[in-house]
């Protein structure tokens, strides 16, 4: 029986490592596919496409980093060119969490505050947020819980400006997680209590928005039904 589970053990492995090598191989001919595809390619915003596709099966697929960020910096270069900032903070927040992968937080740091200018140029309240909180997760999974605290001081002002409670409930349980690690369990309950009231909140919200929308399309419902009764009705007394 021992034997058994052994062999089965390494058949399994076999085609595990068969699976994945079949996967790898497919990545690699998809890159090559596009590389040919870019080498017939004059149009900026279609080079960018490409290379992110590139950039992209590198980082999730093949785990090559280094690649990775070979590509992505040359998809920023095509989006500088052409001015396109919403490629642009994309890409450097993609290069920001490669970083962070790679256990560079300096240079994951530095990428995510070139993301937060680009955010900031566009000036759209919802992306600067995202940018300050990515900020802010970064600090707190590197251990520098004080300045994820005050990051999340400038997201709770967006947030609360733009009057979004799922924004304001995020920060607040970053910050209770961020003052349970930093040993200050007071303000880690503070926050944790105001989340908890704003999840129930935010949840009962969302349950009478749900029954409104039920009740509306009975409503619907009811009113088409009397419409074709009544509209019958009159035809009815039309043929008599």
């Amino acid at each position: 029986m021992k034997r058994f589970l052994i062999i089965l053990y390494l058949l399994l492995s076999l085609n595990v490592h068969v699976f994945s090598q079949t996967n790898q191989d497919k990545f690699k001919e998809e890159i090559e596919s596009y590389v040919t595809k870019l080498s017939t390619i004059t149009d900026k915003n279609q080079k960018s496409f490409y290379y992110n596709k590139i950039g992209y099966i590198y980082w999730i697929n093949l785990k090559d980093y280094d690649k990775a960020l070979e590509y992505f910096e040359l998809s920023i270069d095509k989006n500088k060119e052409v001015k396109n900032e919403n490629g642009l903070y994309n890409i450097y927040t993609n290069m920001a969490s490669i970083y962070n992968e790679k256990n560079d937080f300096d240079k994951a740091l530095k990428f995510h505050g070139k993301s937060l200018i680009v955010r900031k140029s566009i000036g759209n309240k919802d992306i600067i947020f995202d940018g300050f909180y990515n900020i802010a997760i970064l600090y707190s999974q590197n251990g520098d819980f004080t300045k994820s605290n005050k990051t999340l001081m400038d997201c709770l002002e967006i947030a609360e400006e733009l009057k979004n409670k799922k924004y304001v409930k995020s920060c607040y349980a970053l910050l209770s997680k961020n003052y349970e690690n930093l040993g200050q369990s007071e303000n880690s309950l503070r926050y944790f209590n105001l989340y908890s009231t704003l999840e129930s909140t935010i949840l009962n919200e969302e349950i009478a928005k749900k029954e409104k929308e039920a009740d509306n399309k009975v409503n619907k419902v009811i009113k088409e039904k009397t419409y074709i009764a009544n509209k019958n009705k009159t035809l009815e007394k039309e043929l008599k």
